[in-house]
């Protein structure tokens, strides 16, 4: 695992580094053997393990690196919550993510010459895995000119397996957010293969876990800034289209500057950056923000990010040439969703309420920018190139075809995990397992490749017919409380007719009567309708289906000044409910 430190400013050094142990040489069981970058909790090493004298294959080291402004208590549990999540992944055999291979508390590095002295610190040692982060790769394809190599398609696909994996795990395993996708934390190895790298900030999806949340200003959501921190499964998806909008402009999709808080929250979130290229291409500009929107619940499902790859490969194939900046093949896609859109709002995994004694904050580190991260945006190639054919045989598992058109409204929240689910219905057979191109290639570390996942009938809950619209509903009922309010109305001025014997005077009674109750009428409707919108919008409820509310609340209203129209008339319902009262007795 490396982090997305530019190759030309990595330092060669000489330190050392283990845990504390019986033989004398444990505290210098690791050499370290080049800096390779830093992130916001952690400086990366390359290096070796040192046995008998000899040295082993290479692997990455993570140093445990203090910050003076929060308690060290808090940082090292923050770790420790990562490195448990690592951990277990690794043992469910999660594919394309970095392998832990140890880890233990010691002295901070130091030269193989002086004594292990000082605080002890954690350490992490994991897979070295050769190659360039997503960042440094499109920059190094730019600069060799000869247009993009890197299947962008496939990226997508192995981040949504990965992501798929996480947030639905089989079994009665607890899902995970991984919390820091971005295109610094993939690593393209040589073979084009990608892997997902940097689990520190990872948790469990559960409250006694998920106490904190880590931001990144390049690809975080910005639900990470909401007072009452209600993070899901969204936050990642945010994350994986922070990616696919650098694959496709060579962005990062956030704006360093602030816009207007979102309702509730108490940090300003940052604006989607609007690429010179979309604005040509309108109908790819709305496919590619739809992960990034600000409203978790209008991100596609985990589920859904397959379907929503391969909408995004057709798009951006009919791209010039010349604005690519990965190669976007469709025909690898193995299916075509010609018409792919986010499907209506699944139900919401509500995180239960945190334990005694805990407490949720931001664990906001500013992570220390590399030349690669701070540099301007990749320009576009100025050469052009013809990609690369498409392989015939590269075979990826087709998608189930939505049953009928659905609107671009959604939700980013996976289906509530409950061991005794049952789906009512029996469910087909998940499509043959086929390996990706790099996997095709001749067997090596890693071999052969995991089994074909068993269908999680989780991730596909039974679906039930769309209900019928309800816009209309509650008109009836306001045509009806309008004929009460005009009759009410005219009784009363008729009545002060008779009373005044003038017209002209009971006309400009009448007419500002009627005036007054319309416009408090309209009023009542409006401000129904802006008390539902905050109440959905507080409960991420989605956007309103119906208008009965407004509908009920006006009718009402309506009938209710009818009827005093008609208190101030001979007609008084309340005088005639009286005069029958007393002549009964």
């Amino acid at each position: 695992m490396t982090l997305g430190a530019d190759r030309a400013t990595r330092v060669d050094l000489d330190l050392v580094c283990g845990p504390d142990g019986p033989l004398p040489d444990s505290s210098a069981r690791y050499r370290l053997l080049e800096h390779l970058g830093a992130g916001g909790q952690a400086q990366v090493y390359r290096a070796v393990r040192i046995s008998g004298g000899l040295r082993s294959s290479p692997v990455t080291i993570k140093a445990f690196k203090a910050d003076e402004r929060l308690p060290i208590d808090e940082q090292l549990r923050f770790w420790d919550k990562g490195d448990a999540v690592l951990m277990d992944l690794n043992s469910r055999g999660v594919p394309n993510i970095c392998l832990r291979v140890d880890g233990f508390y010691g002295a901070s590095p130091r030269p193989a010459a002086e004594p292990a002295e000082g605080d002890r610190v954690p350490f992490q040692v994991l897979d070295y895995l050769p190659g360039m982060s997503l960042t440094e790769r499109l920059r190094d394809d730019q600069q060799r000119g000869n247009g993009p190599q890197l299947d962008g398609g496939q990226v997508l696909r192995t981040l949504a397996e990965i992501l798929r994996q996480l947030h639905a795990p089989e079994d009665a395993e607890l899902p995970v957010l991984h919390m820091d996708l971005k295109p610094a934390n993939v690593m393209i190895l040589p073979t084009g293969q990608a892997k997902l790298i940097d689990f520190t900030a990872s948790r469990y999806y559960n409250a006694a876990h998920l106490t904190s949340v880590a931001y990144s200003l390049e690809s975080g959501g910005p639900e990470a800034h909401d007072v009452n921190r209600d993070v899901t499964p969204a936050y990642d998806i945010h994350g994986f289209g922070a990616i696919a909008y650098y694959l496709v402009t060579g962005w990062h999709p956030r704006e360093q500057r602030h816009t207007p808080a979102l309702p509730g929250s108490g940090i300003t979130s940052t604006a989607i950056r609007r690429h010179p290229m979309l604005e040509s291409h309108p109908t790819l500009e709305k496919h590619l923000v739809a992960p990034l929107a600000d409203r978790p619940g209008d991100r596609p499902a985990t589920r859904e990010l397959e379907g929503w790859i391969a909408r995004l490969t057709e798009l951006a194939a009919t791209l010039p040439t010349e604005h690519h900046f990965a190669r976007w093949n469709p025909a690898h896609n193995g299916f075509s969703v010609p018409n792919f859109s986010v499907p209506a709002a699944f139900a919401e995994v509500k995180v239960p309420e945190p334990v005694a004694n805990d407490r949720t904050h931001l664990f906001d580190v500013p992570i220390e920018p590399t030349p690669a991260e701070t540099s301007p945006p990749v320009a576009p190639p100025t050469q052009q190139f013809q990609p690369n054919p498409p392989n015939p045989t590269a075979v990826f598992p087709a998608i189930k075809e939505p049953s009928a058109p659905r609107s671009m409204k959604g939700s980013a929240r996976v289906p509530d995990y409950h061991e005794d689910y049952h789906d009512p219905e029996p469910q087909q057979a998940p499509p043959p397992y086929a390996p990706p191109p790099y996997q095709q290639q001749q067997p090596g570390p890693g071999w052969p490749p995991p089994p074909p996942p068993r269908h999680d009938p989780r991730m596909h809950p039974p679906t039930e017919p769309p209900a019928p619209p309800v816009r209309s509903r509650g008109r009836g009922l306001v045509s009806f409380a309008a004929v009460i309010f005009v009759l009410g109305w005219l009784v009363w001025f008729g009545s002060e007719i008779w009373r005044t014997q003038s017209l002209a005077a009971a006309a400009n009674s009448a007419l500002m009567g009627l005036g007054i109750t319309v416009a408090a009428v309209v009023g009542v409707y409006w401000l129904t309708r802006l008390a539902c919108y905050l109440v959905r919008s507080s409960m991420e409820m989605g956007p309103r289906r119906s208008t009965l509310i407004p509908n009920l609340t006006t009718s009402f209203f309506l009938a209710a000044c009818g009827i005093a129209f008609l208190s101030f008339t001979p007609l008084d319902p309340m005088g005639i409910i009286h005069w029958i009262q007393e002549n009964a007795k």
